[in-house]
């Protein structure tokens, strides 16, 4: 009994050691073009852009090896608006680190029944990235419980996908 719960260890290790790989793989893709298009249009440093870049990043990644479908925070959401636009750098991209494509797909029309849903995603996604990024930066991913204080039933207006848009592979 004792060996087989080891071996089941070692062999969690194993898969978890080959997951940190495969993320620190994505999180080490770069596109200069990218980060300067959104720096440009959201006015800001390039340092902020690299960051959101990052996090969309790891977004996709959770997108690509979770049954689960998630939806983005708006820092997120809108770097992956920018990457989206950037068709040929983001096929390439999703075919060579993810190895399949992660679908954008916002809600055509957004009721509470898909602000619940979208929420409940959020709160997914945000338990996986900290399970597996560790401590998370609030501006790319603000804590669930945070948002919800804070939402007046309008949250994602403005422009933005967020709050109604989730990926799928």
């Amino acid at each position: 009994m004792y060996i087989k719960i080891l071996s089941l260890v070692d062999k969690t290790n194993y898969t978890m050691q080959k997951c940190k790989i495969v993320l620190d793989n994505i999180l080490s893709y770069r596109n200069q073009t990218v980060i300067l298009c959104y720096m440009r249009k959201h006015d800001v440093s390039i340092e902020t852009a690299r960051k959101h870049f990052r996090a969309m990043l790891a977004f996709l990644y959770f997108c690509a090896t979770s049954e689960n479908t998630f939806t983005p925070s708006e820092v997120i959401d809108e770097m992956w608006h920018t990457f989206l636009l950037s068709t040929k750098d983001y096929d390439e991209f999703c075919q060579e680190y993810l190895g399949k494509k992660i679908h954008h797909n916002p809600d055509a029309v957004v009721t509470e029944a898909s602000k619940e849903k979208n929420q409940q995603q959020y709160i997914n996604l945000y338990i996986i990235a900290e399970q597996t990024l560790g401590a998370l930066d609030p501006e790319m991913f603000p804590n669930p419980m945070v948002l919800a204080a804070g939402c007046n039933g309008d949250c994602g207006s403005g422009g933005s996908c967020s709050g109604s848009t989730n990926c799928q592979t």
